[in-house]
């Protein structure tokens, strides 16, 4: 090789470097000024830096719309009532537009004697909004229907809240169920809640269970007072949103989460707490002398899509149900059966105002429990 080969090597290589460094210099200068122009965009819209913590997000809103109102209670009938344990539950004696709450803090029309009755048999129903029955008047939901049509001489005793997760669900029966005295308890798990049983925060503070070595334990317990937590961000002493790291990062962890939310699998930090509750479900209301069943309503693509998303949250429950030897019952094939029979009668509301069940939607859930539990021998068999 000549000295002149040699030396245009040499040239090329030191050409080839400074290409490189030129280009990841460029490559970091965009990098900076999208990190700027992002904060930037952030700050004059007020909004809550991005990030892959869902609970930080609702947290945001409600700190957000108090501050704004200078006030950490909204004013008017209010549907919920704060609680240090639960964080929120229906407030007793509520009456507006079909709902009434009666003064134990149940969705019903009367107040239920403490303890066994004579001459009735219980039922009680556990769950987030679709058991409580959004959007539809008492008499409309499926609580309702199972006691004036499907199952004579039972009553039913509705606990749930809108907005729970199954740890909140199971926490207010474990507070409260006791002295009524069930006899069969229906957790009504609604498979889009899977991620709020790890979430610290929907439509206010709320109790999680965090998994361990021994089991569940609970956290964030009991939860501040709305006025407590108003007065911490008012002050400045609190903020939500996690501004020290580049929002290029924390909006490609946002990203990558929502990725990964598509394959729920039992590794799962969300299954590992949901399937502690299912097990302490189990145990709590056998230990009263009930019987537990697991009911899982399905998402409203049941009835449009021939394999529903939410289908492995499902499948996992089933066989974490048959491991337990619990009653599990799963309401999409029913649901899937009045839509192929029915095909313009809505089972669920637009999603626009929630995706809840419809009036229809309710009456199939309680015919389909109603006829599951006979079925299984606990209607019969329960109180003897």
């Amino acid at each position: 090789m000549s000295a002149g080969e040699g030396g245009d090597r040499i040239v090329a290589g030191i050409t080839l470097r400074r290409q490189l460094f030129f280009a990841a210099l460029l490559f970091t200068v965009a990098l900076l000024l999208a990190e700027v122009v992002m904060r930037g965009v952030f700050h004059l819209r007020g909004d809550l830096p991005p990030t892959p913590d869902e609970s930080a997000v609702y947290e945001w809103k409600w700190a957000q719309a108090r501050l704004t109102g200078g006030s950490a209670r909204v004013e008017g009938p209010n549907l919920l009532t704060f609680d240090p344990d639960l964080g929120w539950r229906p407030s007793p004696g509520y009456r507006r537009d079909g709902v009434r709450i009666n003064a134990q803090g149940l969705r019903a029309d009367r107040v239920f004697a403490e303890g066994p009755q004579p001459d009735r048999r219980r039922l009680a129903l556990l769950g987030d909004s679709f058991t409580f029955g959004d959007h539809v008047a008492n008499d409309e939901t499926f609580a309702h229907f199972l006691e004036s049509e499907e199952l004579p001489g039972w009553e039913v005793l509705n606990f749930a809240a809108n907005g729970y997760g199954t740890d909140q669900a199971l926490l207010a029966y474990e507070l409260h169920g006791g002295e009524l005295a069930a006899e069969v308890v229906v957790m009504g798990f609604y498979v889009g809640d899977y991620e709020r049983n790890v979430q610290r925060f929907k439509i206010y503070a709320k109790p999680v269970f965090v998994p361990g070595a021994d089991g569940l334990r609970l956290a964030n317990h009991p939860v501040p007072a709305p006025e407590q937590l108003f007065e911490e961000y008012r002050s400045g002493r609190r903020t939500v949103g996690d501004v020290d790291r580049p929002f290029l990062w924390l909006s490609l962890a946002k990203a990558w989460r929502r990725l990964e939310q598509r394959w729920p699998d039992r590794g799962d930090p969300e299954w590992q707490v949901l399937s502690g509750l299912m097990r302490r479900f189990r145990d709590h209301v056998r230990d009263q002398g009930a019987t537990p069943v697991w009911m899982v309503i399905p998402y409203r693509d049941v009835v449009r899509e021939p394999r529903s998303r939410y289908a492995p949250i499902a499948e996992m429950c089933e066989q974490e149900a048959r491991e337990l030897g619990m009653a599990l019952l799963r309401l999409e094939p029913a649901l899937r059966a009045e839509a192929a029979r029915e095909p313009g009668a809505a089972l669920y509301r637009p999603r626009a105002v929630g995706g809840h069940l419809s009036v229809r939607g309710h009456r199939v859930v309680a015919r389909t429990l109603a006829e599951y539990l006979r079925g299984q021998g606990l209607v019969e068999a329960a109180g003897r």
